[in-house]
């Protein structure tokens, strides 16, 4: 056993400064790439602004005559990606000043009925865009967040939110009048009066009244306070509004105001989110050690929420019960989403959630009688789709009202695939599009007379734009070539910006007009001419069967020609779980492609698997490792070895596996249950005990909580299995890590040392997250990664 040593961050701020002028090819420091071959560790692992700019998030201005991205300035030592603007004809981008930057529209805003204006926040405060005037105006510049703007159904107001209220603003003259003050918990009693529940006939209620009556100076003073009180209420009341006690304490979120000014629905959210973990930092500008709170551990307490609408006349406060909503659970804790209306402000749906995953609806919503109409219900068995780990659910936002005011447009599984349906409250849903691919993030043409949608349907691990009717049909590509595409419309529908990459080429963005003449064009070089000289592999789409029939795809990176073939082979294992890495564009995991490069120039080969879980692929693909993490996603990579082993020539002692996160997970089910496949394996800041982890992500895949299914988490979880362990082990983990905290690789060393293990190491990161930031720590942990392969193939056998 071997316990390394820790990784420091040697250099000071001003060596990032020289890094960044290497990367932009101003400055030498001797870990150059090699022109026409594969780099060296030392230069894949620079910082990544070696490769180039890398623009992404492109946004159209209003009116569809400006585009605006962010890419990191190469002139600058700011790590983080800033404003540019493009020149749409091809020249040099232009960085946006802040001053500019904070005009820019943001999506929490909203249009007018004739899409002339549109109000919305940027940074806490509101302004106002106007297309025809060409104009910007800002609204409010103050230190409260105000947020959430909309116009009022009469379009002279504008309504927002701010700390925990709702106000209007007169667009014209600027009088800001406040709408409600709500207030959690229940009304306090008057001064003087009894406490609330107090008997009436209790020794202090009638000692109290008898005084009262007794002494006319006591009478008197509570007369005249009284007759001051009505006066004070009378000017609060033509001035402010008057407080609305919601009765239960809780945290007020998701206000919204009703179109017709008579409703507002909000959601409590009661109670704690259990007790916070702890991370030390060892490492610490006070020089001492300090303590960070981080999130709760699955099954911890959870804040309740409840959904309820006040009646601003009466002040009445209804709450939704889950007896309420088709087909609940008594008593489920539900998450329901703020009311969208439609444009005519008549009509509105919510869209709600059962906390334990299984169920969604899309439901009308009568705010007068709190009355609530089917349109759609998707229940599954595993979980809901959604994005486990970000606490978000992937179809949150992916609904909304059709042109006609009167259907709901809706994604659902329900086919076995993400697609897209429209349904009126109360009937059947039309499906809008169909087939054994997913559509992702569907657009209404701003004219409202048809989609705009990404889809995966020419191949899983592409991605191309197409344009479909309003009620389906026929979709027409407007993106084309075995690439990844992420498409941009402009306002005004007769262009789109375009990202565009390929597996060996990050995203460059590219122009697309649509109209009468048809093309596109790159509109300016953001790959560094160092990078383009690299002869950089294009790995092979190849599928393989699982066990099971299931038929996988994955990248495979064979030996370069001219290497030295060793008969070894690697397998990567993808993050998240949830995640499509097999996809003909540019990698998130770029550094991993870079490294399976390099691996394969050595003579490795690589094969980077979809396994079960990924997303891209089907609801049944998805749910596969429901209660079964460690299952079927695990026998996926022992089938990959396999059939490398079989199909190319690898040798049975000679295959590795690494991964990250959940990738670090499998990797080490695959040493501590497969170490007659796996000789070694790298496992990246991994999860080494799903008890410990969070909720958002555990739960769901794993049913429950550790204290309901002890035995799939014990099932689930590499540390039970650590006994198992045979080949070499490198543990890498962040001492900072808030995600997949260090406590689970600490844990891991602990058992690894009472069972005796030998032939494993640890290798930690004092100043390192969940993501890695320095050069220097990736550098060190894939030094040592390459290490352990290539002392992999050197041995024969166990």
């Amino acid at each position: 056993m071997r316990i390394l040593g820790i990784i420091g961050i040697p250099e000071a701020r001003a060596a990032a400064c020289l890094r960044l002028l290497a990367a932009a090819g101003l400055l030498a420091l001797g870990a150059e790439a090699r022109a026409g071959g594969i780099p060296e560790l030392e230069a894949i692992m620079r910082d990544p602004v070696w490769i180039g700019a890398q623009p992404r998030e492109p946004q159209w201005s209003l009116d569809g005559s400006r585009l605006f991205f962010r890419m990191r300035d190469l002139a600058s030592t700011d790590e983080e990606p800033v404003l540019f603007e493009a020149d749409l004809e091809g020249g040099a981008a232009r960085r946006v000043s802040s001053s500019e930057a904070i005009l820019l529209p943001t999506a929490d805003g909203a249009w007018d009925r004739a899409r002339a204006r549109y109000v919305f926040s940027s940074r806490g405060d509101l302004f106002l865009a106007d297309l025809a005037a060409k104009t910007t105006l800002q609204l409010t510049r103050t230190t409260a967040v105000e947020e959430h703007p909309c116009f009022e159904r009469d379009e002279i107001r504008i309504v927002y939110v701010c700390e925990g209220n709702i106000f209007v603003r007169e667009i014209a003259g600027g009088a800001v009048r406040q709408i409600t003050d709500l207030r959690p918990g229940k009304k306090p009693p008057e001064e003087g009066a009894a406490p609330a529940g107090t008997d009436e006939n209790s020794q202090h209620e009638w000692l109290r009244k008898e005084e009262e009556e007794l002494i006319v100076t006591l009478r008197r003073r509570r007369e005249q306070k009284d007759v001051s009180e009505d006066r004070e209420q009378e000017l609060d009341a033509q001035r402010i509004p008057a407080p609305i006690f919601l009765g239960e304490e809780g945290e007020i979120t998701d206000l919204t105001l009703a179109p017709d000014g008579r409703y507002v629905t909000l959601t409590l959210r009661s109670g704690t989110d259990g007790d916070p973990t702890l991370i030390p930092h060892y490492i610490d500008e006070s020089a001492y050690v300090r303590t960070e709170d981080a999130r709760p551990k699955v099954g911890d307490r959870a804040k309740k929420h409840r959904f309820g609408v006040v009646e601003l006349a009466t002040e009445k406060v209804r709450w939704l019960e889950p007896d309420q909503v088709p087909g609940a659970q008594k008593d489920i804790d539900l998450r329901v989403h703020a009311p969208q209306f439609n444009r005519a402000g008549e009509r509105a749906f919510v869209q709600v959630y059962a906390a334990n995953h299984k169920d969604r609806w899309l439901l009308a919503i009568d705010l007068a009688e709190l009355r609530l109409t089917p349109i759609d219900h998707q229940h599954d068995d595993a979980w809901v789709g959604w994005t486990p780990g970000i606490g978000r659910y992937r179809h949150a936002g992916e609904a909304g009202w059709m042109p006609d005011d009167e259907r709901v447009w809706f994604l659902s599984e329900r086919s076995g695939w993400v697609h897209l349906y429209a349904a009126r409250p109360g009937e059947v849903a039309q499906a809008l599009t169909s087939g054994e691919f997913e559509v992702y993030s569907p657009l209404l043409g701003p004219a409202g007379n048809c989609w705009y949608l990404h889809t995966n349907r020419t191949h899983p691990g592409e991605r191309h734009f197409y344009r479909m009717a309003l009620d389906g049909g026929e979709m027409t590509a407007l993106t084309e070539g075995p690439h990844w595409y992420e498409a941009t419309l402009a306002p005004t529908e007769l262009r789109m910006a375009v990202l565009r990459s390929e597996p060996h080429r990050p995203p460059e963005l590219y122009l697309s007009d649509l109209g009468a003449t048809p093309g596109t064009r790159r509109l300016f070089p953001s790959i560094s001419e160092e990078f383009r000289s690299c002869e950089w592999i294009v790995p092979d789409f190849v599928q393989f069967p699982a066990r099971d029939g299931t038929m996988l795809h994955a990248r495979l990176f064979l030996p370069v020609t001219g290497s030295e073939e060793h008969h070894s082979a690697v397998i990567f294992v993808h993050g998240a779980g949830y995640l499509q890495e097999v996809t003909k564009g540019w990698s998130g995991y770029f550094r991993e492609y870079m490294f399976h490069n390099l691996l394969a120039s050595r003579g490795f080969t690589v094969l980077d698997i979809d396994y079960r879980g990924s997303k891209g692929y089907g609801r049944a693909f998805r749910t596969a490792i429901y209660q079964d993490m460690g299952g079927r996603d695990l026998s996926d990579q022992v089938d990959g070895a396999l059939w490398l082993i079989a199909n190319h020539g690898i040798s049975q002692d000679r295959v590795g596996i690494y991964g990250g996160s959940y990738g670090g997970f499998l990797t080490l089910l695959a040493l501590f249950r497969h170490g007659e496949v796996f000789a070694a394996g790298a496992a990246l800041r991994p999860v080494t005990d799903w008890a410990h982890y969070n909720s958002d992500y555990a739960a769901p895949i794993l049913g429950g909580s550790p204290v309901q299914f002890p035995d799939v988490y014990r099932r689930c979880s590499p540390i039970y299995y650590a006994d198992g362990l045979r080949g070499s082990l490198l543990i890498a983990h962040g001492m900072i890590d808030d995600n997949v905290q260090f406590q689970d690789s600490v844990r891991l060393v602990q058992r690894l040392i009472e069972l005796k293990k030998e032939d494993w190491e640890l290798a930690v990161y004092p100043l390192e997250r969940h993501a890695f930031r320095e050069p220097e720590s990736w550098l060190d942990e894939y030094r040592r990664t390459l290490k352990l392969f290539e002392e992999m193939r050197s041995r024969r056998s166990f």
